[in-house]
């Protein structure tokens, strides 16, 4: 043995016989007598082996990988650390080598053995030269644990149809499948809220010039995209779901900030949608990214108008007199406060008329009530004949009418339009077959000169109307 060790020192193969470790110290054959070299090529062939080994070892854990062989001829699938390290155990405790019914036995879940058991016996009995093959199970770790993996099977065959190698992976996706679930929730759920809420998310491929629709989109339409297809451009889009009164929207580009719009649907209805998007542009105007989501908000709109007509019903009501239907004392508090705070402004001016129907108590005490409630319903509508559109006529009281003539400050003018109110009331008035002649007294304050304010106003015009009636 020395001779050998001192011809490879000589050779120049090794220069510390400390270095050399010998395999086996009962090797006679010096010629064969393997040996490790510390130093030289030979070493950094080894570290760099090693290195690598331990590289794909790190890589297998962390991606929670397990290789496995098989061998045919005894019907046994070896395994390592790695592998086990998926299944909670090593190979100290269970051994390298299972039989296939081992295997399923001691770590397949019971509810997916036949499925296993199949796939083994598929991959035994292939005809195919190279075969592959994936499948999912779930496994039974050494501490309980129930588990996912996925099983890579790779068989390769001779021309007789042996085997020559079957190996495979099996790799722990539990966390993956959990993943997997919780995006498959996410996005069901999504697309439930997005269904009742009528929303409809897209985007827009300005390189391609379309936009990109979904089934929740389309279902806004009436439609899906198995009918319409995953991409519309904008002028195909206008054709068939725009309402045609509202295309100006997408010609104009205002469709690119948040607005509404008139659908037709697929069978026909006309439909209301709010638009919001999200449009990103370069500094000359070119589009780089622009996304959104389309809302139906018909049922909105629609309740939004129920809503108006029955504040407006409310608010008539709340302002209008129950008997002549003419405004009431609340309305025109209103409209004569609005009307003085722009007179204040310089904006505004003109008059109040107070009328006030004389001898209507000697009626109701004679007649009764209902004769006079139809004396003055007819004087109001009278009175209402008599002026202009423009005019407001109001009832304050029990026989009090107040009249507002916007612009009008004239005296002449007003004179003439008080004369004209005092002649259509003293006409003949017929009321359940009896005949009534009407007379009134009417004053006037003009604003602003009388004051600028609506109490100052109908104060200043009830002391006119009272010294008319004492002086008449």
């Amino acid at each position: 043995m020395k001779k050998f060790v001192d011809k490879l020192f000589q050779a120049g193969s090794c220069t510390k016989v400390n270095n050399i470790i010998y395999q086996d110290e009962t090797f006679t054959d010096e010629e064969s007598l393997p040996v490790v070299f510390n130093d030289g090529p030979g070493r950094k062939v080894e570290a760099a082996l090693r290195n690598s080994q331990e590289l794909l070892s790190l890589a297998a854990g962390l991606a929670h990988l397990g290789p496995w062989k098989y061998h045919p001829a005894e019907r046994l699938f070896e395994f390592d650390d790695e592998f086990y390290v998926i299944y909670g155990t090593n190979v100290a405790r269970e051994g390298s080598l299972m039989t296939p019914e081992k295997y399923v036995e001691k770590f397949v879940h019971p509810d997916d053995a036949g499925m296993v058991a199949l796939e083994v016996q598929k991959m035994l009995e292939t005809t195919e030269c190279c075969y592959t093959a994936e499948l999912e199970h779930r496994i039974i770790r050494h501490d309980g644990v129930v588990r996912t993996v996925l099983v890579r099977i790779a068989v390769m065959k001779d021309s007789a149809g042996k085997i020559q190698k079957s190996y495979g992976v099996n790799q722990d996706i539990t966390e993956c499948k959990a993943t997997e679930s919780a995006l498959h929730n996410s996005r069901k759920m999504l697309s439930l809220a997005a269904e009742l809420a009528h929303l409809g998310p897209w985007e827009y491929h300005p390189a391609k010039g379309v936009f990109e629709f979904s089934d929740e989109f389309y279902a806004i339409f009436g439609t899906d995209v198995a009918r319409e297809g995953l991409f519309m451009t904008p002028d195909a889009f206008c054709r068939e779901f725009v309402h045609p009164d509202d295309v100006w929207i997408f010609k104009a580009a205002e469709v690119e900030k948040n607005c509404e719009h008139r659908i037709i649907c697929r069978d026909g209805q006309v439909r209301n949608v709010a638009v919001q998007g999200n449009v990103i542009k370069e500094a000359d105007g070119k589009i780089i990214k622009w996304y959104g989501a389309t809302q139906d908000v018909t049922a909105q709109k629609q309740a939004e108008a129920a809503l108006d007509r029955q504040t407006e019903k409310i608010r008539r009501i709340a302002y209008t007199d129950t008997l002549t239907g003419l405004s009431n004392r609340a309305y025109l508090n209103e409209r004569l406060a609005e009307e003085m705070e722009q007179a204040r402004n310089g904006l505004s001016a003109g008059s109040v008329p107070l009328i006030d129907l004389d001898d209507l108590k000697t009626v109701n005490d004679t007649l009764g009530h209902t004769y006079g409630d139809a004396i003055i319903v007819e004087a109001g509508k009278r009175i209402k004949d008599e002026v202009n559109e423009q005019a407001f006529v109001g009832r304050i009281d029990g026989d009090e009418f107040v009249v507002i003539l916007f612009g009008k400050r004239d005296r002449q003018c007003i004179a003439a339009i008080a004369d004209g109110i005092i002649d259509a009331l003293g006409r003949d008035t017929e009321v359940f077959g009896e005949i009534f002649n009407l007379s009134a007294s009417i004053g006037v304050s003009i604003y602003p000169d009388d004051g600028d304010t609506a109490e100052e106003i109908l104060k200043n015009a009830d002391n006119a109307m009272y010294f008319c009636q004492k002086f008449r």
